[in-house]
């Protein structure tokens, strides 16, 4: 199947499932101009004022047709400086954080607005094309006359570790009209199939009840059941997802291939500033420690049993015993987050309180998820406060976890703008722009833990901790494996269709989780559940990378508190200006590895789950 084929084949499912509507397929292809504004998706809690970014969408479409003209018309001959090369280039790429802002936020308002999806892609095409640019500007001048130009220039000087990675990239650049084609055609293709898996999880099966409240019901067989419709209702759609992701695999491999590199998991590893044999000597360092995940595992099943008895437990009794989940308002939110993140400086504070506030039009959320774009994410340019995107708050515990976390990018981009650095450090390797937010989670469960008014309460939000950072380092691990398995065997013609993605999946899950083989066939549609495979293909990696940074991070906010805050700032005020190991020595000491990193983590987690023992011991 060609990708063309590929992309019609995807476009009919979904029409036939009653996901798209006819008319859809037509806005996919033939890319209308931007309309005028749609109706709503639904009343939202909160909106962020877009007015600051531009007066209208046209405004917006406008500048977008300009900043496209001029990235088409950019090509710095060998004569200009390496100083005007990132003076353009910056000018450039600050405009387009600008317009991403607008359409991000227009487009995850309502999945419907296929105008906005549309300028969205172009936003994103448009970056790539900048950044493609950028590479062929430096790959024509030697680092040497880099090293020249920026001992007269320390402003110079800040953009080595670009030059470099531009060196780097040039084995696998794919020749400018084949990067065209994929910018214009393959990347919105794989974006059409991320949006049409998300409307296919939304899609009401006939006999599906809502099993919410069952799933948390004091009745054991009555959860057993909620837990089996939740994967029968999975299983019933696997047959599109799996159209979807494999569709995907063979479209990123056919890229991969196109760039020189033996495989999708080697392209995406690299893109991401990683490498095949690094994520491999992870994994295998995670698969080594797994005799801690057995200790959490067993830890947590214990506290089950003791609140309710059940010997066996499987996944539908982790919520029997527990008490009332608590709730939290927006109101709670602007009062937990400010001293949940006190470690990070009252510089910090401020600016998080700011981006939190009633009246700063910031936000972005609304109570239901109705059309809106599921999950969430920051929106940033230069001279414009920062933006939070939710798509939805229940006031649950895990939505307080999403609005730290979603904002702690915001707030990173921000002090990063503060300070002035140019727009084209504000991108950096995943997994340490991923541990920043993770830092803020680990610190709100620390918080409601210490402050917690009876045992039971401090044992419930310790749990949570640990949950998170286990899950942060164990579950990515187990999360990116199974993605970097589907890819080779999809590769090597071992996996094409769904049931063929069910046994792959539970072969790696066996390795990981204390499950008997009933519960694993049974959920063993898990693989379609992992949004990210569809939406953003080998990114799961750098949660593992970012959870080992980040325990780090917490663990040196603990032992010296005098000190990080100011460091940590200068950290966020730098950018992306140097690989992750310089950038973090000043926080972890210098010589720091990522390999190096994982021994400090697990010793973290295991104090924690030793934590729990404590506090559990006059309870039970």
């Amino acid at each position: 199947m060609n990708l063309l084929s590929f992309h019609l084949a995807v476009l009919r499912a979904a029409v036939a499932f009653g996901v798209l509507p006819v008319a859809a397929t037509a806005t996919a292809v033939d890319a209308p101009a931007l309309p005028g504004p749609s109706a709503p998706a639904m009343s939202a809690r909160a909106s962020i004022d877009l007015s600051r970014y531009f007066a209208t969408r046209e405004a917006a479409l406008a500048e977008l047709d300009a900043l496209q003209r001029e990235v088409d018309g950019w090509h710095p001959d060998a004569s200009t400086t390496f100083a005007a090369v990132f003076d353009a280039a910056d000018a450039l790429a600050r405009r387009a954080r600008r317009v991403s802002a607008y359409v991000d936020i227009l487009a995850a308002r309502d999945l419907d607005d296929a105008a906005a999806t549309q300028a969205r892609n172009r936003v994103d095409a448009l970056g790539d094309q900048l950044a493609r640019s950028l590479d062929d500007a430096l790959r024509v001048r030697p680092l040497a006359a880099f090293d020249t130009a920026a001992a007269g220039d320390a402003r110079l000087a800040r953009y080595r570790h670009l030059a470099t990675d531009a060196a780097a990239r040039a084995a696998h650049a794919l020749p400018p009209d084949a990067a065209k084609l994929a910018d214009a055609a393959i990347e919105p293709l794989l974006r059409d199939a991320w949006t049409i898996h998300q409307r296919v999880e939304r899609l009401p099966l006939q006999g599906q009840a809502d099993g919410a409240g069952d799933a948390k019901a004091a009745d054991r067989a009555t959860r057993e059941a909620a837990w089996r419709r939740r994967w029968q209702a999975t299983q019933a759609r696997a047959e599109v997802d799996a159209t979807l992701l494999l569709g995907i695999a063979r479209t990123r491999r056919a890229l991969a291939q196109a760039r020189g590199f033996a495989d999708a998991p080697s392209a995406g590893y690299v893109e991401r500033g990683l490498d095949r044999v690094t994520v491999e000597r992870s994994l295998a360092d995670v698969r080594a420690h797994l005799a801690l995940y057995g200790r959490y595992h067993a830890l947590r099943a214990q506290r089950i049993r003791a609140a309710t008895g059940i010997d066996d437990v499987r996944p539908w009794d982790l919520d029997a015993g527990s008490d009332t989940s608590p709730h939290f308002t927006l109101a709670d939110v602007r009062t937990i987050a400010p001293a949940a993140l006190a470690p990070l400086g009252r510089d910090y504070v401020r600016a998080f309180s700011a981006l939190l506030s009633a009246d700063a039009h910031r936000l972005d959320l609304a109570d239901v998820l109705g059309r809106r774009e599921a999950g969430g994410f920051s929106v940033s340019a230069p001279g414009t406060p920062a933006g939070l995107y939710v798509a939805a708050f229940g006031g649950t515990l895990g939505d307080l976890r999403v609005m730290l976390h979603e904002g702690g990018h915001a707030i990173a981009a921000q002090i990063a703008d503060d300070a002035g650095t140019p727009s084209l450090l504000a991108h950096g390797p995943n997994g340490l722009v991923e541990s920043y937010a993770l830092l803020n989670e680990f610190l709100l469960y620390d918080h409601l833990a210490r402050h917690a008014r009876t045992p039971a309460e401090r044992e419930r939000y310790l749990v949570a901790l640990v949950d998170d950072m286990v899950f942060q380092v164990f579950g990515s691990a187990e999360e990116a494996t199974l993605e970097q398995t589907i890819h080779d065997e999809a590769a090597a013609g071992r996996v094409r269709s769904a049931a063929d993605l069910d046994r792959v999946t539970t072969s790696v899950r066996s390795a990981f989780e204390p499950w008997p083989a009933d519960v694993l066939h049974a959920s063993s549609s898990w693989w379609a559940t992992k949004r990210l495979y569809y939406q953003d293909p080998f990114y799961l990696v750098n949660y593992l990378y970012a959870g080992v940074i980040a325990i780090n991070l917490y663990a040196e906010a603990k032992a010296h508190p005098a000190t990080f805050a100011t460091r940590y700032h200068a950290l966020l005020a730098r950018g992306y200006d140097a690989p992750t190991e310089t950038l973090l020595a000043p926080m972890l000491g210098d010589g720091v590895a990522l390999d190096a990193l994982g021994t400090r983590a697990f010793e973290v987690i295991g104090a924690k789950l030793d934590a729990i023992d404590a506090v559990r011991q006059p309870l039970h």
